[in-house]
């Protein structure tokens, strides 16, 4: 009986060594770029184990400024009144095991494109006017990226975005 629980406990080990990580790191990046409405960040990771990765962006540094415009009833555009800010910013991607070659994967990731403010927050006249994002100032922000992978954290690094 002691010798089959100890047969169980040494397979089970040798199983979660397949699934684990070696070394994962950062082989190339992150590189993270203001892409306008998100933060974009492109990375390859090397010394990953099997399974599937949650890779997660976070922006640190917040609110982040806006940048708005106000659209009149007739089309015409002209820059929202109010300074605007966001926060919660972030992006999740899921990286299926059957992209990981070799235990390297090289993968974009990119924010979230945030909510439209309403005519009010972006301060344009009146209801009669659309108002939407023009640009999310992300230089100089600070974000975070978080790779798990099996639910267990194996990387987590902070970038400014340039």
């Amino acid at each position: 009986m002691n010798m089959k629980i100890l047969m169980m406990g040494v397979v089970g080990a040798l199983t979660a060594g397949l699934v684990q990580a070696g070394n994962p790191q950062f082989n190339k990046g992150p590189v993270c770029i203001d892409d306008g409405k998100v933060a974009t960040c492109s990375m390859k990771l090397t010394g990953l184990g099997n399974g599937d990765l949650d890779v997660a962006i976070r922006v640190l540094s917040e609110p982040v400024e806006v940048s708005t415009l106000c659209k009149n009833p007739k089309g015409k555009l002209s820059p929202g009144q109010n300074p605007a800010a966001i926060t919660d910013i972030g992006g999740d991607l899921r990286v299926p095991s059957n992209s990981i070659k070799n235990g390297s994967v090289t993968l974009k990731l990119s924010t979230d494109t945030p909510p439209d403010p309403t005519w009010s927050e972006a301060g344009c006249p009146n209801s009669q006017w659309k108002a939407s994002i023009a640009d999310v100032i992300f230089v100089g922000e600070t974000v975070e990226i978080t790779v798990m992978q099996n639910g267990i954290l194996v990387l987590q690094t902070q970038d400014l975005i340039e």
